[in-house]
């Protein structure tokens, strides 16, 4: 992992990348609209969405800010193909975002959500 050279603070999912790959590939069929499954040329992908969905939370995970440094690790796809395809993912990725925090009950409480983690939180956090 010195490779790496990871400038930022390391947050811990408590989940392993296995696991991460699994709901990633569940907020896809659930949340993706159907222009997006059904785009031209989709069944010659190598890489799954999903996967590339499960890629982009992991390299947040880990803290590298480089993405050609973190395709270097996971050659399933080359850096601007994973740039190009992370890119059409936004969208997906705002829409996940927003379903989940509409499945947030509030009841007049207040909720903080934290999605971008700081150091500061993480005594908080664990």
């Amino acid at each position: 992992m010195n490779c790496l050279k990871l400038k930022r603070f390391s947050h811990h999912l408590q989940v392993s990348f296995k696991d991460l790959v699994i709901i990633c590939r569940h907020w896809y069929r659930l949340y993706a609209p159907a222009e997006f499954t059904h785009r031209r040329n989709i069944d010659q992908i190598k890489t799954t969405d999903s996967l590339i969905l499960a890629l982009l939370i992991w390299q947040a995970k880990t803290g590298i800010e480089s993405q050609r440094r973190f395709c270097e690790c996971f050659n399933c796809l080359s850096h601007s193909r994973f740039n190009r395809r992370s890119r059409q993912l936004l969208q997906l990725i705002y829409q996940i975002r927003q379903e989940m925090n509409k499945k947030v009950d509030l009841n007049g409480h207040f909720l903080i959500i934290d999605s971008f983690p700081v150091p500061v939180c993480q005594p908080i956090r664990n």
